[in-house]
């Protein structure tokens, strides 16, 4: 009896993801993709773990109408060094650390569902944003930690 196997192939591309690198807080761009997106990204509930240490902050909207979500959240935490006497000043800095590490030059991602805007569009939108020195659309078959996006 001969064994076939099927490839089991679960492809979770249900999304688009786009990296941004700015110049501002987290928060004030949030603020700036909603007035020229027109979305209503707000403060997530819970920030993204990676750890219990390293938590990213996280925006979302769910937009009923258009049938598309949207998820901001900053790519860099710094974690808190544990106080420790015999520790020299540079050892008790606060340590970087990245929810896409292979991607450590990008400050925010944003992560959306296709619905009425198209990504070319979109990152039209994005690039008349002043404090935004570049966005671009990543290919998340090139990501190596894409799990790190499977949340909320």
């Amino acid at each position: 009896m001969t064994v076939r196997k099927l490839p089991l192939h679960i492809e979770d591309t249900n999304y688009l993801l786009l990296g941004i690198h700015h110049s501002i807080e987290t928060f004030q761009l949030a603020f700036l993709i909603n007035s020229f997106l027109d979305v209503r990204l707000q403060r997530a509930s819970e920030d993204v773990a990676k750890t219990s240490q390293e938590l990213f902050q996280a925006y979302e909207y769910e937009d009923v109408l258009r049938q598309q979500s949207w998820q901001l959240f900053s790519n860099k935490s710094f974690l808190e060094p544990q106080a420790n006497d015999s520790k020299t000043l540079f050892e008790q800095s606060p340590m970087a650390s990245y929810l896409i590490p292979e991607k450590k030059e990008v400050d925010s991602f944003l992560k959306f569902t296709l619905g009425s805007i198209s990504i070319e569009n979109c990152l039209e939108i994005l690039r008349k944003i002043p404090q935004i020195s570049a966005c671009y659309e990543l290919r998340l078959n090139h990501l190596k930690s894409k799990n790190n996006l499977i949340f909320g």
